[in-house]
């Protein structure tokens, strides 16, 4: 039988015939879970939902029981994923736990990244509080979880955790701004999709001509660097070299970003993903990026880093390297060290997606949050581990 915790301490307890509980989700779990997953996030589905159901199941074996975290040293008895079960044991809510090893002060601890946190519709308030407090009370030295919309933040600052303000915003930077635009117009309504695309070749032009008579908005710098395909090791070294000022990095440990990698590629409809690594004439790595390509709308970035002398030009490279290969718009995590100098680069900041939640016994860690010491790109977050048709 599955062991039921308690919230203060995740000890083994007997389960309770009158009231719900929480423990860790298991491989006898994922068929439920699956379930409750399409309730949630997909109650319009009507049609059968075997082959989505199948699909579900595979998604959550496969983050959850087959990822690089639940193997050898990475396996933690006390760091999984969470599911609230009734007096029948039966699923009424989960919250999703991937652990990543980062680096505090060059001191190695546990982080909880948590996403898709869910309740049955019936009975979201007693679940979803319960799954949160067990959340938090877990061993892990921070708990992360990106996206959090306003009533789970109320609850997450009630329970202890701290909104990480800066980190809840993204840089965006418009590449051809007016065709954007058109494209955003032709979602808005039959009415309004004919006459963006009547004006479309007005929008190309306007694109064309917006360089030409403001040289600035693409004062790009020419240099002489090689690109290359960026490989889990190359990520590795990026993160050892260009995170190394930050009080809070990830680790780098190549076994995992090679498996982040591998499944960001796995999500097509995103766009295809973009992965370079910058280095000059003598072979040094200056900088690197990771991104989706979309030519219909805002390309995501998931990975961008510089040596501290260089930002600006390979933030530039970015913007190049997109533009040529037809992207509209970019948009990226907000890293606070860098909000000068994505100013100076025309970029804009949005609070779209959502709130950046933290949550850490040791205030010294959330303090490196606050003054903008902490790496935590969208490859530390959900960003390749949510659940893609």
């Amino acid at each position: 039988m599955a062991r039921i915790y308690e919230l203060s301490s995740l000890r083994p307890v007997m389960p309770s015939k009158k009231s719900s509980a929480v423990r860790h989700f298991s491989k006898d779990d994922i068929a439920s879970v699956a379930d409750l997953y399409r309730r949630v996030f997909m109650p319009q589905r009507r049609e059968p939902h075997l082959l989505l159901q199948a699909s579900l199941e595979q998604y959550f074996y496969e983050i959850f029981f087959a990822g690089p975290w639940f193997a050898g040293p990475w396996q933690d008895e006390y760091l999984k994923s969470l599911v609230c079960v009734d007096a029948q044991d039966r699923i009424t809510g989960f919250v999703a736990v991937v652990p990543r090893r980062m680096l505090f002060k060059e001191r190695p601890i546990l982080m909880a990244n948590s996403f898709h946190f869910m309740a049955d519709p019936d009975r979201p308030a007693l679940a979803g509080v319960q799954l949160m407090k067990a959340l938090l009370a877990g061993p892990q030295d921070l708990t992360f979880t990106d996206h959090g919309g306003d009533l789970g933040r109320k609850v997450w600052d009630g329970l202890g955790g701290m909104t990480a303000l800066a980190q809840s915003f993204n840089w965006v930077r418009w590449l051809r701004p007016a065709t954007y635009a058109n494209q955003m117009a032709q979602a808005r309504g039959a009415k309004v999709a004919l006459a963006a695309r009547a004006v479309r070749p007005v929008c190309a032009a306007a694109d064309w001509l917006l360089p030409r008579v403001w040289p600035r908005w693409s004062d790009i710098s020419v240099l002489d660097w090689r690109e290359s395909e960026l490989d889990a090791a190359t990520l590795s070294k990026a993160h050892e070299q260009f995170a190394a000022p930050y009080a809070l990095r990830p680790d780098g440990e190549i076994k995992t970003l090679h498996w982040l990698l591998q499944r960001a590629g796995r999500f097509p409809q995103l766009g295809r993903l973009q992965k370079v690594a910058l280095r000059d004439v003598s072979g040094k790595l200056v900088g690197s990026f990771v991104y989706y390509l979309n030519t219909q709308g805002t390309s995501r970035v998931l990975h961008l880093a510089a040596q501290p002398d260089a930002f600006e030009s390979v933030l530039q490279h970015l913007f190049r390297h997109a533009t040529q290969r037809g992207a509209l718009a970019l948009s990226g995590r907000l890293d606070p060290r860098w909000m000068r100098a994505m100013t100076n680069q025309h970029c804009r900041f949005d609070g779209a997606g959502g709130w950046t939640m933290v949550h850490a016994h040791d205030p010294e860690i959330l303090q490196a949050i606050n003054r903008g010491e902490a790496w935590l790109s969208r490859l530390e977050g959900e960003g390749c581990l949510l659940y893609q048709e």
